[in-house]
C-alpha cells in the first residue's frame, strides 16, 4: 500500500485504510470489504495504479477533482473543467503534470495554476 492510496482513502471517504482487501470505514465496526469503497475513491485508486490506462473523470465531484492535480501519475480525460474549483490552490506547487488547455500545454502544477487565475 502506497501512502498516496492511503490518503485518497482518508480523503475521500475518511476511511482507513486496512489490507489490499478492506478498509475501516468512518462508523465501521470492524474492516469493510473494498467493494464498498466509493465509486469516487475508486476512480482514483484506478488512475494511480493503472497508470498506463486512461480514465474519464467527467462524473467526479470537486473533492475528487481537486486532489486530480497532485497526483503524480495518471491519465485522464477532464472535459469541462470547473476552473473555479481552483481558485486558492497554492500556486508553488511543483509536481509534474502534462496538461494542454486552450491549446496551452502544461508541465508544472504551479504554472497550470497561474494560468487557471488568469482566467478567472
Amino acid at each position: 500500500m502506497s501512502e498516496e492510496t492511503s490518503h485518497i482513502i482518508q480523503k475521500i471517504d475518511q476511511a482507513t485504510y486496512n489490507t489490499p482487501e478492506s478498509f475501516y470505514g468512518i462508523d465501521s465496526v470492524g474492516a469493510l470489504d473494498r467493494s464498498y469503497l466509493s465509486t469516487r475513491v475508486k476512480t482514483l485508486l484506478n488512475i494511480v495504479q493503472h497508470t498506463q490506462e486512461c480514465f474519464n473523470v467527467i462524473e467526479c465531484g470537486d473533492n475528487v477533482l481537486n486532489l486530480l492535480i497532485y497526483l503524480e501519475e495518471g491519465n485522464v480525460v477532464w472535459k469541462n473543467v470547473n476552473l473555479f474549483s481552483f481558485s486558492g490552490f497554492s500556486e508553488e506547487l511543483d509536481n509534474k503534470i502534462d496538461i494542454v488547455l486552450d491549446d496551452r500545454h502544461f508541465i508544472v502544477v504551479g504554472d497550470f495554476l497561474v494560468y487557471l487565475d488568469q482566467c478567472i
